[in-house]
């Protein structure tokens, strides 16, 4: 099975036998509701604050790297209300695309840095392991998850549906292309 966009590495046979299993629907999920979702973007400026407090004090003490980054991801944005109440499957989508592009092309560069495998790169990122990427139902519930698991082999990954047991609340992507470019 070769890849079916220009460019694509073909599928090796260990990702081709995580075919889409027969138990997972086709169809997205349903929208979150209306109050749920403004709701949280009125409310959470009442978390972010003190969140912001005590992330900054970890930050110049330097007991919680990181922690700005792992904040944001939960952050729900204008463009995220739009999606969640009126996007179409095209801008989900899209949403997961740039979500791989951002966080997959940082895991594929770290998997590169762990396969070189310098001393101080391996001290680093650890043993090569092979780039894998859990994707939460945030990105792509307007599509479900076979949309997703399309999506995601555009960009050289693929689902691993034994690891995903339940694919409507996170995926586990794993990357098939190649490392060496």
């Amino acid at each position: 099975m070769t890849g079916t966009h220009p460019g694509q590495p073909s599928v090796p046979p260990v990702v081709q036998v995580h075919a889409v299993p027969p138990g997972v629907p086709a169809q997205p999920q349903r929208r979150r509701s209306a109050l749920g979702v403004w709701l949280q973007m009125l409310l959470q400026p009442l978390w972010l604050l003190p969140y912001f407090a005590v992330a900054y004090v970890g930050e110049e003490s330097g007991i919680r790297e990181g922690m700005f980054d792992r904040m944001l991801w939960h952050v729900l944005s204008v463009r995220r209300l739009r999606l969640e109440r009126r996007g179409t499957a095209q801008e989900w989508e899209q949403w997961l695309d740039e979500r791989l592009t951002a966080v997959g092309d940082a895991e594929v560069r770290a998997e590169r840095l762990r396969r070189r495998g310098t001393e101080r790169d391996l001290r680093k990122y650890g043993a090569p392991r092979g780039a894998t990427l859990v994707v939460p139902r945030r990105y792509y519930r307007g599509i479900g998850p076979r949309g997703a698991a399309a999506v995601a082999e555009r960009r050289a990954w693929a689902v691993d549906w034994e690891t995903s047991t339940e694919p409507y609340r996170r995926l586990t992507l794993r990357y098939f292309g190649d490392y060496d470019r």
